[in-house]
């Protein structure tokens, strides 16, 4: 199937931007206060198709918003990772695993202290206009301090993130169900 390289028609916000993690917490988009971090999160083609996505097109790049940058303004091996999915919410513990794709990979990202944060894609990721969307977030961090406390939104009763945090396991399996998960953007 031959796939034009077209951006999306919009860009499209998921979440309300009211509420921010708190400063320990170990869902953000900038995790310092451990060696490693995993997260994963679902968006619904339901919510991309209620925000204006009414076409298939490629994902350029997403972004979250910070208040803070945490402890530092870097995280070592930042990557994006996403995949499309047919569940709209976590079954079990165990990170999704498979035919991931890899949009982004840093040795050292680098962010603002707080604002929008941008990251934009190494590899643009094609969605295809019915399918859910899963974003994996891996990254390093000082092992100490605060993260950046960046905006999320609770799915009432729908465990749509997992996460987890490690000073020793670089890629764990399984993390912890939550109903929060980061507001983004994606173009």
């Amino acid at each position: 199937e031959f796939k034009a390289l077209e951006a999306l028609p919009s860009s499209v916000a998921i979440g309300t931007g009211l509420t921010t993690t708190a400063a320990a917490s170990e869902i953000s988009a900038f995790v310092q206060s451990n060696v490693y971090s995993k997260q994963q999160y679902i968006y619904s083609a339901a919510e991309l198709l209620t925000q204006g996505l009414t076409t298939a097109g490629y994902i350029k790049d997403l972004s979250f918003e910070i208040i803070n940058s945490g402890a530092s303004l870097t995280n070592p091996k930042y990557t994006v990772k996403m995949m499309l999915v047919p569940n709209t919410t976590f079954a079990n513990t165990n990170f999704i695993t498979g035919n991931l794709s890899t949009v982004y990979s840093k040795v050292n990202h680098t962010h603002t202290f707080q604002g929008i944060q941008n990251i934009l894609f190494d590899s643009p990721f094609y969605w295809d206009g019915q399918s859910n969307v899963l974003v994996e977030l891996t990254q390093e961090g000082v092992g100490s301090g605060n993260n950046a406390q960046t905006y999320f939104t609770s799915v009432t009763g729908s465990n749509v993130g997992l996460y987890t945090t490690s000073d020793s396991e670089q890629n764990p399996i399984s993390g912890t169900q939550t109903t929060n998960r980061l507001d983004v953007r994606f173009r």
